[in-house]
């Protein structure tokens, strides 16, 4: 691991206390279940069918490769399992360390693959502050999270580009 990795992940999880609360929310796979079923059900209510289906795939496609391809075969530890982090009171007794491996992290990838694919300069935004979340909160290192969201992002523009190839029409 680079000295820059592991400098800037302890810089980061220092942030822990500040607005506590909204760092463990970011990182709430229940709060992110919600917010992509309050999107699907957007896109639905707005017949925006093709963005629906290329949501759907690219967060598909993305999770599936961190989840079930990489994770196991780089099998990172996350920084929470190491007495270089503090983790949120919180989350203790909670799984307070997440599941599985580290790198790279699901929900930079995820939510850079949505995105990318919907081409949303505000779920940019929301992408970038969930992945920095999840250092604060010490589930990841910041390498992590940077391959998740280059991951995401590159499956996200694939997932779309296909899309388009296939004549869905405009997936925005």
């Amino acid at each position: 691991m680079a000295p820059v990795d592991l400098d800037l992940l302890i810089a980061l999880n220092s942030l822990l206390t500040v607005a506590e609360p909204l760092w463990l929310a970011l990182g709430d796979r229940r709060a992110g279940l919600v917010f992509g079923l309050v999107l699907c059900g957007l896109l639905v209510s707005q017949r925006r069918w093709a963005a629906m289906i290329v949501l759907v795939v690219a967060v598909g496609l993305t999770d599936l490769t961190c989840a079930r391809v990489l994770k196991p075969v780089i099998d990172r530890p996350r920084p929470c399992t190491t007495s270089l982090v503090r983790t949120p009171p919180a989350t203790e007794g909670l799984a307070p360390c997440g599941s599985g491996a580290s790198f790279p992290s699901n929900h930079a990838a995820n939510t850079a693959a949505v995105a990318v694919a919907l081409q949303s300069p505000p779920l940019a935004v929301l992408s970038l502050v969930v992945g920095v979340s999840r250092v604060v909160l010490g589930q990841h290192y910041p390498s992590d999270v940077g391959a998740g969201w280059l991951l995401g992002a590159a499956l996200g523009w694939i997932t779309r580009a296909l899309a388009e190839g296939l004549g869905l029409g405009r997936a925005r």
